[in-house]
């Protein structure tokens, strides 16, 4: 029956892919993941917002084949997640939105995969590749590492071993892309990640806030957000390292959050690897609200861009108050993943008849 499930779930997307020429919104495409943007910087020959190392093709198959990837790596992992990617809205849209996104979530989930099966260093290089492409994977390493190295007697030495690994990997990649683009013009592309001077619209939280705040503001709130990339690697593959992961799925929904230039597919990644721990749910505190407020969320992001655009009976703060009514859902999720966990490990400690009633559990 399994098999069906996956099989109808194929020819879905082939069906979808073939009927839709392309989907381009601004919650599924941006100025670094867009179909148009790649095929205009490879015509004028320029990295702005692409890298030299790019392997893409103007074809539908092309994506088609990529997402069909992602759903059996994940499937080698977790049939219920797997069966959640395939189905999941998120992730059929941005299919049909013919972007990047479906390149770096099969690229996450791939390396994942590796690192689960005990495949370390082709796992690293994928990660080191998807880190070249789109810059935030990097926050992955250290819990695709606690992956790979789960079993091991020497965390200290394995992590130094496979770090060492990833940066001589990333600076030949790097060195390749000197070699194919001439010059270090491609190095623009991270500048622009960073300090997102392009404003196009998105699901983020940088496009609006740098239009409307004063310009001598505009570096203190870059650092600001762009750290909220980054500084919970540390913490919570620290907290998590006996569950690595967890601590990946935590990351990577954090990247999908605080990325300058996000979009909904970035979402289907964690929101799948959720499924892979089934034992927190009980443990959770509000899984149906959090649940039914990010599906709204999702409704309300198209729907505000019509009043915006079309109905022009709204404004751009209607679209931006609806994209931070998706990042809040999204962070609750994340919020109580790690609640659900700590209370886990919580009545793991105490004895089972005991009465919890006597407990008051508070998020600090």
């Amino acid at each position: 029956m399994t098999t069906v499930y996956f099989a109808s779930g194929f020819a879905l997307r082939a069906i979808l892919i073939n009927y839709f020429e392309f989907l381009n919104f601004f919650e599924l495409s941006n100025v670094f993941n867009s179909a148009f943007i790649v095929k205009e910087s490879a015509v004028r020959g320029t990295f702005d917002y692409i890298s030299p190392l790019l392997l893409h093709f103007d074809s539908k198959v092309y994506y088609y084949i990529l997402d069909v990837i992602a759903i059996c790596a994940l499937y080698r992992i977790n049939k219920q997640s797997a069966l959640f990617y395939t189905y999941s809205p998120l992730s059929i849209v941005n299919l049909l939105s013919h972007s990047l996104t479906t390149l770096q979530n099969t690229l996450t989930l791939t390396s994942l995969t590796l690192a689960c099966e005990g495949y370390a260093y082709l796992s690293i290089l994928l990660l080191s590749y998807n880190s070249i492409l789109f810059f935030y994977p990097v926050a992955l390493l250290i819990p695709q590492i606690l992956i790979i190295t789960k079993d091991s007697t020497n965390k200290v030495k394995e992590l130094t071993k496979y770090t060492l690994v990833y940066l001589i990997t990333t600076l030949s990649l790097l060195s390749l892309a000197r070699y194919i683009s001439n010059d270090w013009s491609f190095l623009n592309l991270y500048k622009n990640l960073i300090f997102a001077e392009n404003l196009t619209p998105n699901t983020g939280l940088f496009w609006y806030l740098f239009m409307e705040i004063f310009s001598q503001f505009r570096y203190f709130f870059t650092v600001v957000l762009q750290l909220h990339a980054f500084i919970y690697v540390l913490p919570i593959s620290i907290y998590l390292s006996h569950r690595p992961l967890l601590a990946f799925t935590f990351i990577s929904g954090t990247i999908s959050i605080f990325k300058s230039y996000p979009s909904i597919g970035d979402v289907s990644v964690y929101t799948s690897l959720i499924f892979l721990f089934p034992d927190l749910y009980q443990h959770a505190r509000y899984p149906k609200f959090v649940a039914t407020l990010t599906i709204v969320a999702a409704g309300l992001l198209p729907l505000f861009r019509h009043l915006w655009l079309r109905a022009v009976t709204g404004n751009a703060n209607f679209y931006y108050a609806s994209t931070l009514l998706w990042t809040f859902s999204n962070g609750m999720l994340l919020v109580e993943l790690l609640y659900a966990e700590a209370k886990r490990l919580f009545m793991m400690t105490i004895d089972k008849d005991t009465d919890i009633s006597q407990y008051k559990i508070k998020q600090v």
